[in-house]
């Protein structure tokens, strides 16, 4: 769990006899040493036995999360990025069509209206 090359908290144990030896007090600490995980340094405190602290541990959690949030955001932008870029090719295209559509509808129209327009002028020309 933990890498070889992380720093151990070392645990002190004191003991110390009163003068008239009749008792002995334990008094245990713990120093602070940087811990390291995973080849980069926490920003909390290893334990004696190597337990993580409270505090790291809340840590480690928010930073998993905010990591996990920044993955989930690019990933949302790259779609949003890829939708945007479909949407804008499909307007382009329908545009497109519509234009040539309204070329076709003109042409029609101006074809159907040609003979009349010539026989008018027939007309005009003999009246």
């Amino acid at each position: 769990m933990e890498p070889e090359n992380a720093l151990k908290n070392t645990t002190i144990s004191e003991s110390n006899a009163k003068v008239n030896g009749s008792s002995t007090v334990q008094s245990t600490t713990v120093t602070p040493m940087p811990a390291i995980q995973n080849g980069k340094p926490s920003a909390g405190f290893m334990l004696a036995g190597g337990v993580m602290s409270h505090k790291e541990s809340i840590f480690l959690k928010l930073n998993k999360r905010i990591s996990n949030l920044e993955l989930h955001m690019s990933l949302s932008s790259e779609y949003l990025s890829e939708l945007s870029r479909r949407y804008v090719l499909q307007t382009t295209e329908s545009r497109r069509q519509a234009e040539l559509i309204i070329k076709q509808a003109e042409e029609a129209a101006v074809k159907a209206v040609k003979p009349i327009v010539d026989a008018l002028k027939i007309q005009v020309i003999y009246f």
